[in-house]
């Protein structure tokens, strides 16, 4: 009954959140995609006819032009008011193959018609159809989580949606509507945290300690990288998003240093409260098998256990965040850049303090977790007894 209810419960506040989040789009017109005086409709479209011709700019020119292939492109559009009608666009290639969109008869692409308001439609290829295939892969992904999982599988993807909800139908609308970003976000990851651990555990004394030890985990994590960052003076607007949003349309402020740190606190919520739940279900299955256990040999029990994790968790964090620095290290080393100038670069020194604040706190939580998880089990025999 209790899991129903818990079940209830996460449904009501996804359904609360998207309406909420509905009614802040609307107040601050972010249904309009564009800017100023310019309205942008995105549509899919495939490519039914395709003529690409070199560009001869002529000797003096060469050197210079960018381009060197245009594509006469007749596409077919498949979504939006003008479904079925055909469109011819022109696309222009260069020499860089990561940029150029090179398009083959029968390609799916996403076209972009930026309307002027005065009859004037630019129409451009915004990049491939890429939706389709991670939509492939998450239906993989379900289905290897049911296959795997059984019942469990189904509390997984309703704990995963619950997520996704939380941060795209609270946490962002919410701080664009100039909210604190670290209280969002800790607001945030109290909600994920409660609702994904009674669901996946129940509602019981394992899930109400593994709640708070990651509480504290990542409550520690994100002062750890506030302090760190004050004394550092990162400004998290090195970050090419953080550029984007000092020009945002609607004119929001941010402060960067809490989005910055919001951010933290959120990527280390995964690990944090993984570990806290690993720790803290080993601890109860040791007590349940083990009545007779003291409560100091219960805690050498939950540390060693956390000790195990504690490696491949932190090097999660870690590797995460030096895969997505990756291209830039390459840089870095094709150019010999010393490496105090690497440390000292604002973005770097970031991805740096994200990893270690976040794998700091993972790691204080194995002592953490254990010592409440003693606290509890030590409150339930007084109970006990009386």
């Amino acid at each position: 009954m209790k899991k129903v209810f818990i079940f209830i419960m996460a449904i009501q506040f996804m359904l609360c959140s998207f309406a909420y989040a509905q009614g802040i789009e609307s107040q601050l017109g972010y249904n309009t995609s564009g800017y100023g005086d310019v309205k942008s409709v995105s549509v899919k479209a495939r490519a039914i006819d395709v003529i690409t011709e070199s560009i001869d700019f002529g000797e003096d020119n060469h050197e210079e032009s960018i381009f060197n292939e245009i594509q006469t492109v007749t596409f077919e559009i498949l979504t939006g008011d003008r479904t079925g009608e055909t469109i011819t666009v022109e696309n222009y290639l260069g020499a860089n193959e990561v940029t150029d969109i090179r398009v083959k008869k029968g390609q799916r692409v996403v076209l972009t018609m930026d309307n002027f308001g005065n009859g004037e439609i630019n129409v451009y290829i915004n990049s491939y159809e890429r939706d389709t295939s991670i939509y492939a892969l998450i239906l993989i992904f379900i289905f290897a989580l049911l296959f795997v999982g059984k019942f469990q599988g189904i509390k997984t993807i309703v704990t995963l949606t619950t997520t996704v909800v939380i941060v795209f139908f609270f946490t962002v609308p919410m701080i664009l509507r100039s909210y604190s970003p670290i209280m969002i976000s800790v607001v945030s990851c109290i909600g994920i945290t409660v609702i994904t651990l009674f669901i996946i555990a129940g509602v019981n004394g394992k899930s109400f300690a593994a709640i708070v030890s990651t509480a504290i985990s990542v409550i520690i994590s994100g002062l750890l990288a506030y302090l760190i960052g004050y004394f550092a003076k990162l400004t998290g607007v090195e970050m090419t998003e953080g550029n984007m949003l000092m020009h945002l349309p609607q004119n929001i402020s941010f402060n960067f240093k809490e989005l910055l740190f919001s951010g933290i606190i959120i990527g280390t919520l995964g690990a944090a409260m993984d570990m806290c739940m690993s720790i803290t279900s080993a601890m109860h299955e040791v007590k349940r098998h083990t009545p007779q256990i003291s409560m100091k040999d219960l805690y050498k029990s939950g540390l060693n256990v956390g000790r195990d994790v504690m490696g491949t968790m932190s090097n999660t964090l870690i590797l995460a965040y030096t895969g997505s620095a990756l291209p830039m290290l390459l840089v870095f080393a094709a150019y010999s850049t010393p490496m105090m100038n690497i440390l000292n670069l604002d973005i770097i020194a970031t991805e740096i303090v994200r990893g270690f604040a976040g794998s700091t706190g993972v790691v204080l939580s194995v002592p953490i977790t254990s010592y409440i998880v003693v606290l509890f089990e030590t409150f339930k025999k007084k109970e006990l007894k009386d």
